[in-house]
């Protein structure tokens, strides 16, 4: 036996329930003197999604061979197109979950990785009684493996006579196979083969007696991959073939179709190790001691992305123990190279419990900076990219660097890290561990250094705050009089605070930290007394006194072509009143409501020359502007500018404006904020204070 392929996919599989199914059994091919073609398409890549409808096209079936952990990934099936396929009339068959050499793993993950493959894709609804073997590695046990997973054949590649190969073997598979946990085919289709030598396959088997002859692809692009057939050579064998089909001289049957058989019902494989306790390390020869072939350390990679050039190699220059593990990156384009822990069901990747945290930690010592990258197996099987930590500096000694890593996501049910080199340079790491670190109940500590306790303030104040916590503080929320006006991410640890649009007196501060964890520090509070009344140049600025639909010194006003209304909410920000805009249909123009546009009493004056704050609290279903206008020396008010745009805001924010320089002969201003689109826009606590 000869593997064709060697590459690696990291990926696994969803772990499904016992499901019997009672699909109808399909019949063997007849044993008669003829030749049977099967097209097989290993991996599930996208490219080959193409021949589902190609050989529907030509009233042909063919069977794909699924790696179901890899299934949705980037380059790779989706569920509705293998879905799609199935519709087509197509076979969909298993390939193990994660595309593994099951000569090389365990016994337990070889049967996880058949089983669980198999189970999934039954799980999804399709018959599935075939199965081809990655690598085209397979030994008596394996075969058992297969069998014990309710599949009724398993195909290898290599051991029929091919273009590059194998010249003194069979011509074609015999019908029934000899073994049908080892049927024969030829080496799978490669980019440099001509559409007369995939032909060949069919007509060496003609020409001798017939039999079975499953042509394998893996790839249909142009120039993409070794094992990548272009869509014209493919097109043309597809034409040829189907003029054998017509003539009688060829039959096209899915691997199911000749081979026949019940579908069983699904089988699970074993369970993988349970998560480690607290403060243990579940890493598999995290010491990298062990090596089944002497170069590679047991259960771990080299993986990466991008383009560049590396070397990875076992090192005797160790921090503990007598090896390590070295990985150069002599030429770098883009991308990374890691030495991680393997991605499978369990025989290497540690169990972990979602919604727990865990702290990676690694001796290393490189010529290049390096940063902490980490995947999880998510509940389906699947190995996704989780998150980059910290970066390390490079250094000639032996450093260890560790990360507590987030909090792992629901579904998660294994981790695998490692430390990425993302530049020329090279990396020796040892002595690695990942531990499930104690539930944090420590709450983080907060506290206000501004504004000071008893202080008066007026206009916009600075809230500020020093916080810490054993693991990490992830916010400070700053509230006045219980209502968060503000928060802060990191430190120095500040919100603003405009103490003009709030009622001149005594106001509570807060600021209450917050962890990853949830926990959240008791407030530290302090009391300040507001004196805004003035600065605030409004009249009414809460909208509480009210003479009909609109707020007194306030006017609903409008422009364009739409339908809507004012009206007063109880909804207020403050106070017990706020008003309200609606738009139910809309071709131009806005509506708001706007300080009184009036002769002196509401309408406050302005000062030319000088610059003017304008704020207004709000909520609203779409983004909304500041309008200002303003009254010119002969009394009539014009429009004189717009705001940037505001965000829409289910909840009560504050939008402030600083005004360009009043113009020459303007003697009072007006604003409001604009609704221009269909929507709702509720406003309260507006203020307008001289800046000069």
């Amino acid at each position: 036996m000869r593997s064709s392929r060697s590459r690696l996919w990291v990926v696994a599989t969803t772990l499904a329930s016992l499901v019997a199914f009672s699909f109808a059994a399909s019949p063997p091919a007849s044993a008669a003197a003829t030749t049977v073609v099967t097209l097989t398409y290993d991996d599930g890549v996208a490219d080959v999604y193409q021949a589902g409808q190609l050989m529907a096209d030509r009233g042909m079936a063919g069977t794909f061979f699924i790696n179901s952990g890899a299934v949705g990934s980037a380059n790779y099936l989706t569920r509705a197109q293998v879905e799609s396929l199935h519709t087509q009339g197509h076979e969909i068959g298993g390939h193990t979950a994660g595309h593994v050499n099951l000569t090389a793993v365990s016994a337990d993950e070889a049967r996880r990785q058949i089983c669980n493959d198999r189970s999934a894709l039954l799980g999804w609804g399709y018959p599935v009684t075939s199965f081809a073997y990655p690598y085209s590695a397979v030994n008596a046990a394996v075969e058992t493996y297969v069998q014990g997973c309710g599949y009724n054949s398993g195909r290898q590649i290599g051991d029929i006579r091919s273009p590059q190969g194998c010249s003194g073997c069979d011509y074609a598979e015999g019908i029934p196979p000899a073994d049908p946990y080892y049927t024969r085919a030829p080496d799978s289709v490669q980019s440099t083969w001509s559409p007369a030598d995939i032909e060949g396959l069919v007509t060496q088997a003609q020409n001798n007696g017939g039999g079975w002859v499953q042509v394998t692809f893996h790839h249909i692009c142009d120039g993409c991959d070794i094992y990548g057939v272009s869509p014209a050579t493919y097109t043309a064998f597809l034409d040829w073939l189907q003029g054998q089909v017509s003539s009688g001289a060829v039959q096209v049957r899915t691997v199911d179709q000749v081979m026949g058989g019940s579908v069983h019902a699904a089988v699970a494989g074993p369970p993988p190790p349970p998560p480690a306790g607290y403060g243990v390390n579940a890493l598999v020869n995290p010491g990298l001691e062990s090596s089944a072939d002497g170069v590679n350390p047991t259960c771990w990679t080299v993986a990466g992305y991008g383009t560049n050039t590396f070397t990875a190699a076992r090192t005797a220059d160790a921090h503990g123990g007598s090896w390590a593990g070295s990985l150069s990156v002599t030429a770098w384009t883009s991308g990374d190279r890691k030495l991680l822990s393997r991605m499978d069901l369990g025989e290497c990747s540690p169990s972990v419990s979602s919604g727990h945290r865990y702290q990676a930690s690694v001796w290393y010592k490189s010529t290049a900076a390096v940063a902490f990258v980490a995947y999880y197996r998510n509940a389906n099987g699947g190995w996704a990219y989780w998150a980059t930590g910290p970066g390390q500096p490079a250094g000639s000694s032996w450093r260890q660097a560790s990360w507590t890593m987030p909090v792992l996501p629901a579904g998660a049910t294994a981790v695998s890290f490692g430390l990425a080199l993302t530049s020329l340079g090279s990396v020796t790491v040892d002595d690695l561990a990942l531990v499930d670190v104690p539930p944090d109940t420590t709450a983080p500590s907060v506290s206000l250094t501004a504004p000071t306790a008893g202080s008066g303030v007026t206009g916009t104040v600075a809230l500020s705050a020093a916080a810490s916590d054993d693991v990490g503080v992830t916010r400070v929320d700053f509230a006045v009089d219980g209502r968060v006006i503000g928060s802060a991410a990191t430190a120095p640890y500040t919100a603003w605070w405009s103490s003009d649009t709030a009622a001149d007196g005594p106001h509570a501060v807060t600021a209450t930290a917050y962890d990853a964890a949830g926990n959240a520090s008791a407030p530290s509070a302090v009391t300040v007394t507001s004196s805004n009344a003035a600065r605030n140049l409004l009249v009414n600025p809460s909208l509480e006194n009210v003479g009909g639909t609109v707020p007194n010194c306030w006017q609903a006003a409008s422009s364009g072509t739409n339908a809507g209304s004012v009206a007063l909410s109880a909804d207020a920000r403050s106070g017990s009143r706020a008003e309200s805009v609606t738009l139910t249909s809309w071709t131009s123009g806005d509506r708001k409501l706007v300080v009184k546009q009036d002769a002196g009493a509401c309408a406050p004056a302005a000062t030319a020359g000088h610059m003017y704050q304008v704020s207004v609290w709000y909520k609203s279903s779409v983004a909304v502007p500041l309008v200002v206008y303003y009254r010119n020396a002969s009394g009539s008010w014009v429009y004189w500018r717009t705001s940037p745009v505001q965000p829409g805001s289910g909840t009560w924010r504050q939008a402030t404006w600083t005004t360009p320089t009043v113009p020459a002969g303007a003697t009072a201003l007006s604003y409001g904020l604009a609704l221009t689109s269909v929507g709702t826009l509720t406003t309260d606590d507006y203020a307008l204070v001289d800046l000069g």
